[in-house]
């Protein structure tokens, strides 16, 4: 176990926290406290938070699946309702604070594909983070980095 950190002034924020947050925000899901306080200080601008740039995409088709699999989206009128949520969300979360998208190249996604340690999706989140000058990785599932080179911390030993 990593010890905890004088809070960095930097990290890369792993989409899990960010789709916990989501569904707090959109369904009211529960989120732990010290989830929320991460998020708090990127939108605060105490800390900037690193995210990959497929992060904002994969969230909102996360709350649009969601919201059809819940059948929320039957007639026009709820799926313009959903829209209207959605869009405030977004704009909640990434219209305030300090973000920045970290692009990553074609071969960045071939690395992550023949990477063989890690699952698909956390390959292209290694990728991204490995172009942050390995800032501190800040994720809910330490678990599914161990085998890697990153410094990983849950937002319980972050903060």
């Amino acid at each position: 176990m990593i010890k905890p950190l004088k809070q960095p002034k930097e990290i890369f924020l792993d989409k899990d926290i960010i789709f916990r947050f989501a569904r707090l925000k959109v369904f009211r899901e529960g989120m732990l406290s010290k989830q929320r306080e991460v998020m708090r200080l990127v939108h605060e601008g105490k800390m900037k938070a690193f995210i990959s740039n497929n992060t904002p995409f994969s969230v909102i088709n996360h709350l649009v699946y969601k919201y059809t699999r819940t059948d929320q989206l039957r007639t026009d009128e709820l799926r313009r309702e959903a829209e209207g949520k959605i869009s405030a969300w977004f704009e909640e979360i990434f219209g305030k604070g300090y973000w920045e998208l970290v692009n990553l190249e074609l071969g960045d996604y071939k690395k992550a594909v023949i990477d063989g340690k890690l699952l698909w999706e956390d390959a292209v989140q290694y990728q991204c983070a490995c172009k942050t000058k390995k800032l501190p990785f800040v994720t809910e599932n330490i678990r599914d980095f161990e085998k890697t080179d990153l410094k990983v911390y849950s937002p319980r030993n972050l903060i």
